[in-house]
């Protein structure tokens, strides 16, 4: 099938949770010489998305040889001092704050008791991901419903059957201060023990402007019988959720375009303007005619470290095959006060653009 082998999710929530998060990129897990093309995809991973770029090449033990593979040290250190040396250059651009406009909403008490939560967040963060949308994990308690963070335009709450009232009114009072939200399937039908309710809570909100309400879930096929889940792609390549976010107004002010779905995207605020990430989880295909789109006057460097170190500058980047790193300034936007440190193709598909212009 068409799965993203990744640990995005569990980064992104944890630095939501503001938790310390140690992911490690275990030398023992089977990755052959001939695998070394995915080596690098776990430590960016990591310095990417919050966690702790470690390789246990010389912790664990080596089946066969003891505790230490001398050959595989060797063979690997080249890539790993290239990698320490980029990271070291461009510390800001992989240490600053999230930029996300958009909030998905993260009913945890109702995912307690509700598998119809966690698969609809489960969901959602897949078609996101593979649409390269920015967005932040808004993590709400039923007594103390997630604090909206300034510059956040838009909601999403997919699928959250269980919700309780004090959410239900911190959701309803963001959309009568204009707020823009998005609720989709059976979102708000029980409460957060759920008990089921006679009315949905949103149905007198469904003349406003800045609310939509799709009752048609989106779906996407979740295995989670192991220690691993695996997600698929969504039925419609998430073209409703687009769509529901576009007619709602909101359109992130960057965006990066001619991307396929398994290349993951992640938005940095820096002290000098902003960072994009492109991590490529299927170097076997090459990334070629990607663009970035931003406003008007703004600068556009970008980097290709582990791709003959290719550096320039322009919209339009050349063809890359592991990660690209995109470097803007000369503009500022809107940043939300709180932030987190912190498409949809099939595996065959090259080049995916479904965020709506």
């Amino acid at each position: 099938g068409d799965f993203i082998i990744n640990r995005v999710r569990d980064l992104k929530f944890a630095s939501a949770l503001g938790v310390p998060d140690l992911a490690l990129c275990d030398g023992d897990a089977g990755i052959a010489r001939e695998d070394e093309r995915y080596y690098l995809l776990p430590l960016l991973e990591d310095a990417i998305w919050g966690g702790v770029p470690t390789d246990r090449t010389v912790l664990t033990p080596v089946r066969g040889k003891g505790f230490v593979d001398e050959d595989l040290i060797a063979f690997r250190k080249p890539l790993l001092d290239s990698f320490n040396a980029f990271l070291a250059s461009h510390r800001e651009d992989f240490t600053s704050p999230t930029y996300a406009t958009l909030g998905l909403w993260y009913a945890a008490d109702g995912i307690n008791v509700s598998d119809t939560n966690w698969r609809g967040v489960m969901g959602a963060e897949e078609i996101l991901l593979r649409n390269h949308v920015p967005y932040r994990i808004l993590v709400s308690r039923a007594d103390a419903p997630a604090a909206i963070p300034d510059g956040c335009d838009a909601i999403l709450v997919a699928n959250q059957k269980c919700l309780s009232e004090k959410e239900i009114g911190a959701l309803k009072s963001w959309v009568a201060n204009g707020g823009r939200l998005v609720v989709t399937g059976v979102s708000g039908d029980s409460d957060e023990f759920n008990r089921q309710r006679w009315k949905n809570p949103f149905a007198d909100f469904l003349e406003r402007k800045n609310f939509r309400f799709r009752p048609v879930a989106d779906f996407c096929a979740i295995d989670s019988g192991s220690w691993t889940y695996r997600v698929a792609a969504p039925d419609d390549c998430g073209k409703r959720l687009l769509d529901d976010l576009a007619k709602m107004g909101h359109a992130p002010p960057i965006r990066v375009r001619g991307l396929p779905s398994h290349v993951f995207v992640e938005f940095k605020r820096t002290e000098k303007g902003y960072a994009i990430h492109l991590l490529n989880y299927n170097p076997d295909i090459q990334v070629s005619g990607m663009n970035v789109n931003t406003p008007s006057g703004s600068k556009v460097r970008y980097w290709l470290p582990f791709d003959g170190g290719v550096e320039g500058e322009g919209r339009t980047l050349p063809t890359f095959s592991r990660y690209a790193l995109v470097g803007i300034s000369g503009i500022s936007l809107r940043v939300p006060a709180t932030m987190s440190a912190n498409a949809c193709s099939t595996a065959k598909t090259t080049k995916a653009d479904y965020l709506a212009p």
